[in-house]
């Protein structure tokens, strides 16, 4: 949690007789390693680095073998664990990517409540369905650690919710482009570009170089899916290749061709697609309460 990086090069810790390697393994990873390696630190000047000497005189308290043993095969059970859960999401999440190609191939079509088809899908300019802005120049020394929190092209994550870290501003002024639950954010610059995410819940001032994307219509779940497809990732890389420096402008963004079905067969497909994310999500939760478990288990063992 400190904002230091650390600066090192890689050190080869072989266990001896009365030490199990797995559990080495896991003390290194716990809090209280790094802190003792964060103490070694506190007297050297940027960039902090740490050598061979200061890790052998690192204390570490020992248990038994046997016990030590215990506890390596007991956290080696936490961590299958982790790395199942790890693989379901993955699965889950290439399952969502299956279902999206197919869909937005047009391989697979909904139906309305009578069975009956939808109608056929037309091929439209991004900017003819949505409204595309691009975000305030704020300067630095108009961030606050207080205010409406701002989202710089660092903040785009797939979704975003109030607890995420950013700046904010107190600023109050109508130039300053505004983001609510539902808008789609698409970076414009930098080694992002083209990265995407919604807004799940709150209100924000949007930064320079991110895009604001509004569905008139209101359904941006749609919209959002297929900015995250792989159809839309082969159009936005025709537009970067020209480029040394990647890119992209709001025109950019309003020019591109999006296939859309009727407003009812969007609402199916985001219906359906939502109830993937959904799934998702719950298994991620799940996850991070395994690790928020070991991290208790390891703080507990090694304190």
């Amino acid at each position: 949690n400190n904002p230091v990086s650390y600066y090192v090069s890689l050190a080869l810790l072989k266990p001896n007789e009365i030490l199990n390697s797995y559990f080495l393994n896991q003390y290194i990873k716990s809090d209280t390693a790094k802190r003792e390696l964060w103490k070694k630190t506190l007297h050297v000047a940027f960039p902090k680095k740490i050598n061979k000497q200061d890790i052998n005189e690192i204390n570490i308290q020992i248990p038994s073998l046997p016990e030590q043993e215990k506890i390596g095969q007991f956290l080696s059970l936490v961590d299958k664990r982790i790395e199942k859960q790890e693989q379901r999401i993955e699965l889950l999440k290439e399952r969502k990517k299956g279902w999206m190609q197919k869909i937005f191939n047009q391989e697979i079509r909904f139906k309305d409540e009578n069975g009956n088809d939808y109608p056929d899908w037309e091929e439209k300019k991004l900017g003819e369905v949505a409204d595309i802005k691009g975000g305030y120049a704020f300067k630095s020394q108009e961030f606050n650690c207080e205010g409406v929190p701002v989202i710089t092209i660092s903040n785009i994550k797939k979704f975003i919710y109030k607890n995420q870290s950013f700046n904010y501003s107190i600023l109050d002024s109508n130039q300053i482009l505004k983001g609510k639950s539902g808008d789609i954010l698409v970076a414009l610059s930098g080694a992002t570009t083209g990265k995407s995410g919604q807004i799940r819940e709150g209100s924000y001032y949007i930064n320079q170089r991110v895009a604001r994307i509004r569905h008139y219509n209101n359904l941006n779940s749609y919209l959002f899916n297929y900015i995250n497809s792989n159809n839309f990732d082969k159009q936005l890389s025709k537009l970067l290749v020209a480029g040394a420096q990647p890119n992209l402008s709001i025109i950019d963004l309003k020019n591109l061709f999006i296939p859309f079905p009727s407003l009812p067969e969007q609402e199916k497909i985001a219906g359906f697609l939502s109830k993937q994310d959904e799934l998702i999500e719950k298994e991620e939760k799940k996850l991070e309460l395994l690790k928020e478990q070991k991290k208790g288990l390891l703080q507990q063992m090694f304190v």
